[in-house]
């Protein structure tokens, strides 16, 4: 599987905030893998690594928690309020 169909911690932070300013009533992010993609039982890469690397979180999973941050702080207050 090739990284290129992953996105980085600055798409995954544009991501949400298009999504935020198009007005979503919520965010959902899969932290472990949750589906095959393909015939050959390739998985789709999450947030946390498999049980077989001790669920270590991947750079991106940081960058998640950051933005749960913000909504948690005055900017999320701010949004929700809108």
């Amino acid at each position: 599987m090739t990284r290129n169909n992953l996105p980085n911690s600055n798409e995954i932070n544009a991501e949400t905030m298009l999504a935020l300013a198009h007005g979503v009533h919520g965010i959902f992010y899969e932290d472990y893998y949750s589906h095959l993609f393909n015939d050959k039982q390739d998985t789709v890469r999450a947030l946390v690594a498999v049980p077989e690397h001790d669920y270590l979180p991947y750079p991106e999973w940081y960058q998640v928690q950051r933005i749960a941050n913000r909504m948690k702080g005055y900017f999320g207050q701010a949004y929700w309020t809108l």
